[in-house]
């Protein structure tokens, strides 16, 4: 039930946003926008204008820079 909320909340969310700021894009793709810059440092306006191939790629979890999280993991029983 909370997860049904929550997805209604940001729905209405993303319609407002859409409605206020006239923005011409669909909801997918505005809350795709919105997920892709979520960390970023990028104002509501900034984010709707930007260009999506001027969007930085989402960080690849698999490189091998990226640390093991079990690698030393030792089973205490």
């Amino acid at each position: 039930m909370t997860q049904i909320c929550v997805a209604l909340i940001l729905y209405l969310l993303l319609s407002y946003i859409k409605f206020t700021g006239k923005c011409r894009y669909g909801i997918t793709e505005l809350a795709n926008r919105l997920r892709d810059t979520l960390m970023s440092d990028f104002a509501l306006v900034e984010v709707l204008n930007l260009n999506r191939d001027t969007l930085k790629k989402t960080p690849d979890w698999n490189a091998p820079e990226q640390l093991d999280l079990f690698a030393n993991y030792v089973p205490i029983f």
